[in-house]
């Protein structure tokens, strides 16, 4: 999965919680998947940063 991919099931998620579209015995499961895309989005975002990060630094010779 991608981060885009993620992000774009945490967007669905989202607007189905905000219409109400979910049931009570749904409501627990769609809150799990949200928390585990959060958490997947959330280590690619770091590793971006990370990576960036390295790029910044001046090169060591």
């Amino acid at each position: 999965m991608t981060f885009e991919q993620a992000l774009q099931q945490l967007e669905t998620l989202t607007a189905k919680l905000e219409k109400g579209d979910v049931d009570l015995a749904q409501l627990n499961a769609e809150i799990k998947q949200a928390q585990s895309l959060i958490a997947f989005c959330k280590e690619q975002l770091g590793q971006v940063k990370k990576d960036v990060e390295q790029l910044e630094m001046p090169a060591q010779l």
